[in-house]
């Protein structure tokens, strides 16, 4: 059996009743038309319609302001209280949507290589869920943005924050197969003294993350000009590599897909483990959240699979 209709005239002039409520609380109108975004005598046109509709006067002018009526005294607890339950119950649908979305945010060479080629598995696990992704170079203010998860580059030192390692990172040459089977070397460095170097510019900003000059450094290799080739963002100097530009000194997760794929091949066995790392970041208070727990999960499984084609590509 269907619920009945609720009578319509009761529901008349909406607006009017928000305005009779806002100047009946504050005890002017000018004070109801600055909560509300509109002028005084705009209220007090509300509240006309509803004199006049009703037939009863509702409120009192005086130098002071304005007081409610005895009749609109006896209404004002029940209008009250119905407006705010349709507030909260907007609010409730409101919040119900914005619990679908999970709003993350990460570096745009993060999101291209390894996010954004992964992220259709987690919509088809959790179908009723949305991702909306913001890659930006830039440190996210959690607290003034609306930002459910953050994947940061770093050392996980960020106060207020609960973070939770997803990746550690580390540094080797990578190529394409290809230059290796179309160009003639005798020894293994003839890799670095004949092809093309491509240099990650990312080092320029990340004093820590090795540099062709300080891996060859640390080999004792003098004989090659490592100033030579390319220099490039992360993203681009990926894709050089794999197009067959040089030999790249790659960072572990970016070239990870690409290694797996067999676009890129290690022609060196020698790594370096650098102190920053790939953290997923969130504020304590939304860690236990659904949606947040949920990605938390999945980033984790994808990582583990990621961590398990590393060691077979690197073996």
């Amino acid at each position: 059996m269907n619920p009945p209709a609720a009578p319509r005239a009761r529901l008349s002039h909406l607006q009017a009743w928000v305005a009779f409520e806002a100047a009946a609380r504050t005890g002017t109108f000018a004070g109801a038309a600055e909560e509300l975004s509109v002028t005084p005598a705009a209220v007090s046109q509300h509240i006309r319609t509803l004199e006049e509709y009703l037939g009863v006067r509702l409120f009192v002018r005086s130098a002071q302001g304005v007081s409610l009526t005895p009749e609109a005294q006896l209404a004002f607890p029940g209008i009250r209280d119905g407006l705010q339950r349709v507030a909260d119950a907007v609010h409730g649908l409101q919040h119900r949507e914005l619990d679908r979305i999970v709003r993350v945010s990460t570096s745009p060479s993060f999101a291209s290589r390894w996010l954004l080629p992964r992220i259709h598995r987690f919509s088809r696990e959790h179908e009723s869920m949305c991702v909306n992704l913001d890659s930006t170079t830039r440190l996210v203010d959690f607290f003034s943005e609306n930002v459910d998860v953050s994947i940061r580059y770093g050392k996980g030192n960020y106060p207020g924050l609960l973070a939770e390692l997803l990746f550690e990172e580390r540094v080797f040459p990578v190529c394409s197969p290809f230059l290796l089977s179309h160009e003639p070397m005798k020894a293994p460095l003839d890799i670095l003294r004949t092809l093309p170097l491509i240099h990650d510019t990312t080092s320029q900003n990340e004093a820590e993350l090795p540099t062709w000059r300080s891996w060859m450094a640390e080999r004792g290799i003098t004989d090659i000009d490592c100033s030579k080739g390319l220099y490039l963002g992360s993203m681009l100097a990926a894709q050089a590599a794999v197009d067959g530009r040089g030999v790249l000194l790659g960072r572990s997760v970016i070239v990870a897909d690409d290694l797996a794929a067999g676009r890129l091949v290690r022609p060196f066995a020698h790594e370096a483990r650098v102190p920053q790392s790939y953290y997923i970041v969130m504020r304590p208070d939304c860690a236990a959240a659904p949606k947040v727990a949920a990605f938390r999960k999945w980033l984790q499984h994808e990582a583990a699979l990621t961590r398990e084609a590393e060691a077979f590509n690197g073996a």
